[in-house]
């Protein structure tokens, strides 16, 4: 008869026998997996060693990218710590140097069209009225103070001359008319003061016989130069005063004719035109013209 104690011994020491045989079976297996793993890999290794060799890389390519910008990164760190620091001191701009530090440019943007619409509005202002004289007053028109439909001007004009052109100021049918005449008849004739003031209140009377409501406004003769004065003994600064005086009193005459003093406008401390503002002794240059329209629109009433 069996002993049962011993019979349950053996059942478990066959137990544990098959469950290291199981545990001995699934080492070995993993073992093998591992190996396989492992040579799989270093055949990728072996792989990857082979073509860099081939193509003459012996480092990875995204190693060299690290090394440059690693490389650039220290050279920019090292120029930054290398300069001498500075501290700026904090300041203030006016407006006016604000826009130029800005906008170079935006400052005379801003002067132009100031100019611009300046000019308009000067054109405008005497868009009813007629200048009528000589070269002097043909500036006005050739550097656009006013326009020139509004100009009747020719260079080298006298007053006989110019009392033909009255018509071309009728059709017109301004409100305002600005008479500047005599000085050639002085410079090319020499004539005798009082018989050119006579042709000049001829030509006045005609403007308002035609022109009945126009205000008509006499402008002084303007001074010349020294040095012209000098080389035109016809045309000097004493005998454009003489003639101005009669102008005034010729203006003083008449209910519709104002005296405009133009010529205290341009003279100096010697009695004569600065040379400075003249291309020849006798003629303005274009920026001088800004001061004579200005004066006249003050006049106008």
């Amino acid at each position: 008869m069996s002993d049962p104690k011993k019979k349950k011994h053996n059942k478990k020491a066959g137990k544990k026998a098959m469950i290291e045989r199981e545990q001995n079976k699934a080492k070995q297996k993993q073992a093998k997996e591992k190996q396989k793993q492992s040579e799989q890999e270093q055949a990728v290794e072996e792989q990857v060693t082979e073509e860099q060799a081939k193509s003459g890389m012996f480092l990875p390519v995204f190693l060299i990218f690290d090394a440059v910008a690693l490389i650039v990164i220290a050279l920019i760190l090292l120029g930054t710590f290398s300069k001498k620091e500075t501290v700026q001191e904090p300041y203030f701009l006016t407006y006016e140097q604000a826009v130029a530090e800005a906008a170079p440019d935006f400052q005379k943007q801003i002067e132009d069209l100031t100019k611009k619409w300046k000019k308009e509005a000067r054109q405008e202002r005497f868009n009813n009225s007629v200048f009528l004289g000589d070269s002097l007053t043909e500036g006005l028109g050739i550097y656009g103070y006013v326009k020139t439909k509004n100009v009747v001007a020719q260079k080298g004009i006298n007053i006989n001359a110019a009392a033909k052109k009255v018509k071309k100021i009728v059709k017109q049918n301004p409100k305002y008319v600005f008479v500047m005449l005599g000085i050639n008849d002085m410079s090319y004739e020499g004539s005798y003061l009082p018989s050119i003031e006579e042709r000049y209140r001829n030509i006045i009377k005609k403007i308002h016989r035609n022109l009945p409501e126009a205000q008509i406004y006499v402008e002084s003769l303007l001074p010349v130069t020294s040095a012209y004065e000098n080389s035109h003994k016809k045309l000097t600064n004493e005998r454009i005063n003489k003639f101005n005086k009669r102008l005034k009193k010729l203006s003083d005459d008449y209910k519709y004719t104002t005296y405009v003093d133009i010529h205290s406008l341009y003279v100096n401390k010697k009695g004569c035109l600065p040379s400075k503002i003249s291309s020849d002794g006798y003629h303005l240059k274009p920026e001088a013209y800004e001061k004579w329209l200005d004066y006249v629109k003050n006049k106008m009433s």
